[in-house]
């Protein structure tokens, strides 16, 4: 992806367009956005700041030194602080070894978010030697700490927005669970797992047009179905965080044993950065370079992807952290010196995800944050654009490829930062934060939409807000 950013920052304003450059808007302009927000905000809680990127002028301005929740724009920090620590050709290691006593294997996992049960498979299909080992041990290299952030609002999320989380990561922990109506009314549904947990299967096959109800929960470690499927519904397809790391785990180990006629190995599972002495390494699996595994998972808005990023930098810099308190703290530390350019004493740091209702950060210094991650290509070719891959392929569809930012939304939440190509080829830096009361989400959402709209509007009835385009062939194109 060429980012917006680098196809052209110059253009030549005519005569009367000397407020640009001045960072104030035409009367016009500004009253259509304080049409759309202003509003809103007696409400609920909005920030906005616009700024001119090719003058670095402030444009518009709305309470954008008070904190708010930012949700997932909260992953753009993540993603610049992981840039700077390991570089885009950053990878991750998991390897199969054996002891120096040849009877036990060891797994040892290095916190990889994108490791999948096939790339353990592999590990097992590369054993060129046939030991008489008695046991597989997995190691889990990450100290023990809750395997959850204390702040997620698991009450208002699907369960598939988080995971517990370790070293041990395999297929973002989750299960991924289809479900079919039976043939009759009153059939027991069928289900089918990606992998093999126990469970308890009460989900029954209902009339034509019965509403859809699936629900998964864990009972003592089995998965309980509850729910119920109109007989003529499409299979449903959900992915369903995992019980702990430990048994996720040790049910993937086991079946992946049992498919290379391992199955008679005893797994256990240990977690630490400590690993046995004088191990022999059998087969290693080497993750794609940050640079690549961090697009899809910036698009697609990966909670587990990067709250794993968070914990591992976090505990390289405290190893004896204990707590979530404690990685955020010493993710806080480690960011700030990785990013000088900043200041990041009013930016509470709860996770990397933005899953936390007790992150807090000013629209500034979201803003900030932003235009230091536009110097950085692999940052830029993770921020989604709109009618593009992931989160913004349906959102904005008046403004394909014109919208080019990290979206976030929790309940009562909705933020929005990045860049925005107006008709006139001019770009503009923002950041758009409301939280709490009305509008709901979804009205938030359109909220965004309307903004654009009427800056959109407003620009091209400003019969002054026009840009001649450059002649010379050794400046920079317009950006589109």
């Amino acid at each position: 992806m060429t980012p917006m950013y680098l196809k052209s920052l110059f253009f030549v304003l005519v005569a009367g367009l000397a407020w640009v450059a001045q960072g104030a808007l035409p009367p016009a302009v500004e009253a259509a956005i304080n049409a759309v927000l202003l509003p809103a905000a007696e409400s609920a809680e909005v920030s906005a700041l616009f700024e001119d990127v090719r003058t670095g002028e402030r444009l518009y301005t709305l309470a954008s030194k008070v904190r708010r929740v930012p949700a997932s724009t909260q992953k753009l920090l993540t993603t610049l602080v992981a840039l700077r620590a390991w570089g885009e050709a950053a990878t991750y290691t998991t390897t199969l070894s054996e002891t120096k006593e040849k009877d036990t294997l060891i797994l040892t996992f290095t916190g990889d978010p994108s490791l999948t049960t096939a790339h353990i498979e592999a590990l097992f299909t590369q054993l060129l030697v046939d030991r008489p080992w008695k046991t597989l041990k997995i190691i889990d290299t990450f100290p023990q700490i809750e395997a959850a952030c204390p702040s997620w609002m698991f009450e208002d999320l699907p369960s598939n927005y988080a995971s517990p989380l370790g070293g041990a990561i395999i297929g973002s922990n989750r299960v991924n669970v289809t479900a079919f109506p039976g043939i009759a009314v009153s059939d027991n549904a069928q289900a089918h797992f990606s992998t093999p947990y126990a469970y308890e299967n009460r989900v029954l096959t209902g009339e034509s047009g019965t509403k859809i109800d699936l629900q998964m929960s864990w009972e003592n470690n089995h998965l309980l179905l509850t729910g119920n499927l109109p007989y003529d519904a499409p299979p449903i397809t959900e992915d369903f965080s995992a019980p702990s790391v430990k048994i996720h785990a040790e049910t993937v180990l086991n079946d992946i044993l049992k498919k290379q006629e391992l199955a008679h190995l005893i797994v256990s599972y240990e977690r630490g950065p400590s690993l046995p002495l004088d191990l022999h390494p059998l087969a290693t699996h080497t993750s794609a370079p940050l640079s690549t595994t961090i697009i899809p998972a910036l698009q697609d808005s990966d909670n587990v992807y990067f709250d794993a990023l968070f914990l591992k930098l976090g505990l390289e810099e405290a190893p004896t952290a204990s707590n979530w308190e404690a990685v955020a703290s010493a993710f806080k530390i480690r960011a700030q010196r990785l990013l000088p350019e900043m200041n990041l004493d009013n930016w509470q740091v709860a996770d990397g995800s933005g899953l936390s209702v007790k992150n807090w950060v000013n629209a500034e210094d979201m803003l900030a944050l932003f235009k230091l991650g536009e110097s950085n290509p692999a940052f830029m070719a993770a921020v989604p654009v709109a009618g593009g891959p992931g989160h913004l392929k349906g959102r904005f569809p008046a403004f394909k490829g014109k919208v080019q930012a990290k979206n976030g939304g929790l309940s009562g939440t909705g933020t929005l930062a990045g860049l925005f190509t107006l008709p006139n080829d001019a770009i503009w830096r923002f950041v758009l934060f409301v939280n709490q009361g009305e509008p709901a989400r979804e009205r938030k959402l359109l909220l965004q939409e309307a903004v654009f709209q009427a800056i959109t509007t407003a620009v091209e009835e400003e019969p002054l807000f026009k840009v001649t385009p450059s002649s010379s062939a050794n400046e920079p194109q317009s950006i589109k």
